[in-house]
Order: C-alpha cells, then sequence, then structure tokens
C-alpha cells in the first residue's frame, strides 16, 4: 500500500509538471518591456495606450499595461479617442471601436475611402475624423461616416480638434475652420508659419493651438489670427502638445519635452523625460502622462518629476540579435538594447551600449561592435561593459551594417560608403574596388568569401580576400531585387530579397528563386540553423525549409497577425531555444527542437560512428527531442511504433548529409503510454523507448 502510494505521487507530480503544455508555437518572453508609444487616452481610470502595433490599457495609473488589442489588426495607432460610452483607435486600417474597455474591438468606418485615419474629435454626439483623404463626420457613433470638407483645398489632414462649436482641421498647408459641422470650411491660418500642422490642442473655452516645424501658436479668435508662443524652444518643430491650466507641455522632433508656466513666454527642457521623441500627453485622476519611444512617463506632482514606466509593453522594434559570453544581446531600432542570461526567456535592458537606435551587433575575436542610427559605430574591447565611437572619421553617424571574423571588421554607413578595418577596428580604409554599390543592407562572412547584400541595386558582391576586392555575383537575380542577406547552409546559399529566398549551389555564381509554400515573398531576412533554414517577410510570415528551399512551410503559429508592424527582422538561437525578432512586437521564442531538425556540429567534429540518443524531456508531454547522428551520407527513417508494435508516427524519412541532428516528435495526437522509436540508415538500426505523459 505504502509502495502504491509513493507511486500515485509521483505520477500526481509529473502530470503536475508536464500540465498546461500546450500545442507548439511561438511564445512571449519575459520582457523587452518598451515600445513606441503613439498617444494616450483614458475612459474614467483606466489609460489607454496606441503603439506602433495595436492598444495596451493600464487599470493602475500606469504602473502595469497589458495588450487590448483583441479584434485589431497588428497595426500603428495614430490616436485614441475617447467617449464617454466608446473608445476609437485610428489606426492604419482605419477605425475600430471598443465598448467594453478594450476586451474586444470592431472596425466602424464604414463609408471613408482611405484606410489612414489620423485623429478624432467631437461636438457634443458629432464624431469627426482626420484622414488622408479629407474629414469625416457620423452621427451614429462612428457606424458611418459621411465626407465634409467643402471649402478645403488640401484633403491630407493630420488632425482635428474643437472648441465649443468651432472644428478645426490642421493640414499639410495649415490650419482649416469650419462653424458649422464640417458642412463648410474656410482658410484659418493667418500669422501661422511652418508649413504642416503636426498637433492642435484647445485650453479653456477660448484657445486653440497648433503646432508646426516654427514651434506652437495660440489663437483666442477662433482662429481668425494666430500668435507665435515658441520664443526660446528650440527645437522648435512641435509634433505633440499637453495644455492644463497653469502649465503646458509640448514634445518637439529630436529634442523630447518641453514646459512653460507662463503661457509661452519661457520654454524649458523636462529634463527626467529622457527620450527624444514624445508622442502625446495626458492629466487623468490628478496624474500627468507622456507618452515616448520607450513607453510612458508619469508625474504624480504636476510635472515636477516623471518617472518612466513600460512594463508589460511588448512592442520594441528588435533588428538584431548577438550571442556573446555576457548573454544573447538584441539590438533595437528605438529603445536601445536588451540583454538575456537565459536563451531568451527573460529580457532586461542593457544600459551599457548608450543609444536608442541599433542596426547591427557583431563580434570579432577580440572586440564587439555595435551599428548605430545616430551615433556611429560603436566598439567594446571589455565585453560589452564600455563602449567607443570607433570609425570617427566618418562623418555619417548613421550605420546601417557591421560585420566581424577574426581582425576584420566592415561596416557600411548611410551615406558615405563602406569601410573596412583589419585591425578590430583601430583604422579603416573605404571599400571600393569593385563593389560598385555601397547601399549595403548586410555582408556575410561565409568561410573565406565574404558577400554583400545591397538593397538599392539588388546586387549581391562577393570578396574572396578579406574584402580587399569585390565582383558582383548576381546572375540569375531580378532587377533590383533589393537583396537583404545572405546565408550558407550544407554549401548552398540563401538569399532574402524582395521577391523571394534565391538559392545558389555554386558559391554565388548562379541563382535560383525557390518560393514554392510561400505566400509573402517581400523578404528581410534569412538564417541557417545546420540544414534547416528560416526566413522572415516584411509582412510578418515566417518560413522554414529543410530540402535547401524546395519546398517552404510556415512557422507562424504564435506570431502576432500578418501585418507590416510584425515584419520578421531577425532569427537567432541560443543555446536550446530559437528567437524571432519583430518591428513594433518584440521578441518571440520557443524551444528550437520545435524547429530545427538538424544542428550541424559548430566545431566540424563529424561522429564516427552511427548513434540514438534517449529523448528529452523522458516523460514527455506533449513533444520531446530525439537526438541521432550518421558518420555517412544516406537515407534515414526514424518512426514511432506503440506497445503493439503497431507504427503510429513518422518522424523522418529521407536523404541526410552525415552529422548530428536534433529532431522534435510533437505527439498531441496520440494517448498516454510507452512507445518506441526506431532508426534505420543503411544497415544500421536502433530502438529506444518513451513515455507519454498526458
Amino acid at each position: 500500500m505504502q509502495k502504491l502510494f509513493r507511486l500515485s505521487v509521483s505520477t500526481l507530480l509529473l502530470g503536475l509538471i508536464f500540465m498546461g503544455v500546450s500545442n507548439a508555437q511561438w511564445q512571449v518572453p519575459s520582457g523587452p518591456d518598451a515600445g513606441v508609444v503613439n498617444c494616450l487616452a483614458n475612459q474614467d481610470s483606466i489609460i489607454f495606450a496606441g503603439t506602433l502595433s495595436g492598444v495596451y490599457k493600464s487599470t493602475d495609473s500606469g504602473l502595469t499595461w497589458t495588450n487590448a488589442s483583441s479584434g485589431l489588426p497588428t497595426t500603428y495607432i495614430y490616436d485614441i479617442y475617447s467617449t464617454p460610452s466608446s473608445i476609437y483607435a485610428c489606426c492604419f486600417e482605419g477605425i475600430f471601436r471598443t465598448d467594453d474597455l478594450g476586451d474586444s474591438w470592431t472596425e466602424t468606418d464604414n463609408g471613408i475611402s482611405t484606410d489612414n485615419v489620423y485623429s478624432m474629435t467631437s461636438i457634443d454626439t458629432v464624431l469627426f475624423a482626420a484622414t488622408m483623404n479629407g474629414v469625416y463626420r457620423s452621427v451614429d457613433n462612428g457606424n458611418f461616416w459621411t465626407r465634409v470638407d467643402t471649402g478645403m483645398t488640401d484633403p491630407f489632414v493630420n488632425n482635428v480638434t474643437a472648441l465649443g462649436a468651432y472644428l478645426f482641421a490642421g493640414t499639410d498647408e495649415g490650419v482649416y475652420m469650419s462653424p458649422d459641422h464640417g458642412d463648410t470650411w474656410e482658410y484659418a491660418n493667418n500669422g501661422i508659419t511652418g508649413g504642416s500642422i503636426h498637433a492642435m490642442g484647445i485650453l479653456g473655452r477660448s484657445q486653440v493651438f497648433a503646432g508646426t516645424n516654427d514651434g506652437i501658436f495660440v489663437s483666442t479668435d477662433q482662429g481668425a489670427n494666430w500668435t507665435s508662443i515658441t520664443n526660446n524652444l528650440v527645437p522648435t518643430a512641435v509634433y505633440s502638445m499637453g495644455l492644463y491650466s497653469d502649465r503646458m507641455f509640448v514634445g518637439v522632433a529630436k529634442g523630447g519635452a518641453f514646459v512653460s508656466t507662463d503661457q509661452g513666454s519661457t520654454w524649458n527642457p523636462v529634463v527626467q523625460i529622457d527620450n527624444p521623441y514624445i508622442g502625446d500627453f495626458l492629466s487623468n485622476n490628478g496624474m500627468l502622462y507622456a507618452s515616448s519611444a520607450d513607453g510612458v512617463y508619469k508625474s504624480t506632482d504636476n510635472g515636477d518629476t516623471w518617472n518612466s514606466y513600460s512594463a508589460g509593453f511588448h512592442a520594441s522594434s528588435v533588428r538584431v540579435f548577438l550571442n556573446t559570453e555576457a548573454g544573447t544581446l538584441a539590438g533595437t531600432f528605438d529603445n536601445g538594447a536588451f540583454i538575456s542570461h537565459d536563451d531568451g526567456l527573460t529580457w532586461e535592458p542593457f544600459p551599457n551600449i548608450n543609444t536608442s537606435g541599433i542596426r547591427g551587433l557583431a563580434k570579432s575575436n577580440s572586440a564587439l561592435f555595435a551599428a548605430t542610427l545616430t551615433d556611429g559605430l560603436l566598439r567594446s574591447t571589455d565585453g560589452g561593459d564600455t563602449w567607443e565611437r570607433v570609425m570617427s572619421s566618418v562623418r555619417d553617424t548613421y550605420i546601417r551594417t557591421v560585420a566581424a571574423q577574426g581582425n576584420t571588421v566592415l561596416s557600411a554607413t548611410f551615406s558615405a560608403g563602406a569601410y573596412r578595418s583589419t585591425d578590430n577596428g583601430d583604422s579603416w580604409s573605404p571599400l571600393s574596388s569593385g563593389l560598385t554599390d555601397t547601399d549595403i543592407e548586410s555582408f556575410t562572412f561565409i568561410g573565406s568569401d565574404i558577400y554583400a547584400s545591397t538593397t538599392f541595386s539588388g546586387f549581391i558582391f562577393r570578396s574572396t580576400d578579406d574584402g580587399e576586392t569585390w565582383t558582383q555575383s548576381s546572375n540569375g537575380l531580378s532587377n533590383y531585387s533589393s537583396v537583404h542577406k545572405v546565408v550558407e547552409a550544407d554549401n548552398y546559399l540563401f538569399a532574402a530579397a524582395g521577391d523571394g529566398v534565391y538559392v545558389s549551389d555554386d558559391g554565388g555564381n548562379n541563382w535560383t528563386l525557390r518560393n514554392n509554400g510561400m505566400t509573402s515573398t517581400l523578404m528581410l531576412t534569412v538564417e541557417a540553423f545546420g540544414s534547416t533554414v528560416l526566413a522572415g517577410t516584411a509582412e510578418g510570415y515566417a518560413y522554414k525549409t529543410t530540402d535547401y528551399g524546395i519546398t517552404w512551410t510556415s512557422i507562424n503559429d504564435g506570431l502576432p497577425p500578418y501585418g507590416y508592424t510584425s515584419a520578421i527582422e531577425a532569427f537567432n538561437k541560443s543555446g536550446q531555444n530559437l528567437m524571432c525578432a519583430t518591428f513594433s512586437t518584440g521578441i518571440f521564442w520557443r524551444p528550437a527542437g520545435e524547429i530545427i531538425t538538424s544542428v550541424r556540429d559548430e566545431n566540424n567534429n563529424m561522429p564516427k560512428e552511427f548513434a540514438l540518443s534517449q529523448n528529452y524531456p523522458n516523460p514527455f508531454n506533449p513533444t520531446t527531442q530525439i537526438s541521432y547522428s550518421i558518420p555517412t551520407d544516406g537515407m534515414v527513417h526514424i518512426d514511432v511504433y506503440n506497445a503493439l508494435g503497431e507504427r503510429v508516427a513518422e518522424i523522418v524519412n529521407g536523404f541526410k548529409r552525415a552529422g548530428s541532428y536534433d529532431v522534435a516528435f510533437n505527439a498531441s495526437h496520440l494517448a498516454s503510454g510507452v512507445y518506441y522509436y526506431r532508426i534505420e540508415s543503411g544497415s544500421f538500426t536502433s530502438t529506444k523507448k518513451m513515455i507519454l505523459l498526458r
């Protein structure tokens, strides 16, 4: 009886361990908590934030955030507008409405002839929307819209706001005013300079404000005349504003936030909002909020002090990964760098690289390099603790890419060409011999060769002498195919291009387009892990091939809905985990064995004998990993049998090159019990037992 009890407890514990394991798919890690927040709104005490990839909400005054985008496309949110009964999201795909505080959204833009809706306002219960195709009006809570812009000569409307019964629209050519709910409009721009109206706002019952490239302007006569209150504001391009009785805040392009306590006579920087992009301001329950490229800032003392809160925002735009001795680095477009010490499961800020935007990361034999958007090429010689700018004689600080092998480092700028260093970045010389296009998206070291991928001409260039000279290697590529990256798998080359993936079996001399199985072909990245190759597109599609591009299969389960704001930027493998970087929806991970069916020995130590290893984990539910090795090329069959000897699954059936392999087995269709897996390759056979515990 005692033994039976112990067995029952063991079984129960194993069941608890595997409880809740779902079908294989991408998962959201803990962090990075970051993302560009464009706009803010509230309904009662709940705050809503619009990002590049959907809506988030906070129920604890902005301390933490959760995704509230069910029913929304993964898209750029321009504005969130709140009424007493509903909340509206103006986005790249039109207008969506929620009546249940963000739990669900439905599209509500019938009658609007364009997808791009930038701003909303209301007069009483009548709604107005600013679009790239004029102003629209709805009298039924947004169910149907009618275009109302008679008198406007510029249909591109950036924003709308209302002062009493007067409606104002900011366009690329100035301000228009309507006194009759949008039926007619008159040009009301007297005194405003600076072109496009980037932002508008209301203070009290008599003041309307407009922000342009030349600063901020105010009108107290319904827009008939405007006066500049820019004064000492530098930079002057005002893109957002928060207007309150005793102080005014503005967000200026690349300059962060400024505050005035004297109605615009003087302006001072808000130094605690340490971010150059400020999208919006909000006042709620005695607290102030500012949206930024790094989450939301909050003040509880009327703007005297501010703190940043980004916990829960899974909205960072991740560009690149790099595995280092300290951990895996992730470089983002607008939130600096993050680091993971547990193979992508959790992420934390990596402030050592003091820059906001990173396009590339690389590792030479003695240094790390970061290609940044604004601070040039940075180098660390102490494992990432400290960084300094190198290649400083090049005036262009926008670095498109960096790659390294041994002592050789290659880097390309946005407008000043490409450069090479053969001494780990101490000295640099221009790349020119044969490299006729320096609009380089990436460099790739493959053996003794280097490949340069270009996006303007769509050419691939190859160097066989460490980057000294280059020859074009583009035969078979379509004209202007915009090549982003070249990788190698089992002596095959793969190129991610604007019209799909090209494959070469002769070192890049000739290329063949291989897109079979793909729905989207606008490729941004390609990566090889052994003989498994992954590709990602600008529309958020992820694919894999295990037969050198002959067929591709989707691996999107768990990734955000398709859309340009969920573009796939990079893949990476660290330990037993695979990572996927996306534009504006952060990082995703999954066990590598679910996707990568083979991993080549990185030390080129080919197995000397056949082997079939015990699966891990064992017992399992519902996935496990099986490893095997073959010393020679040949056909491999791995099948699964039940206790009656009946074959219930086929894991591997095909030709494999000599090497060591890992393959994932998903038993979600099988009942609990004992199973056997058997390998056959040539004259070699081996059988192992495994336990499925559901």
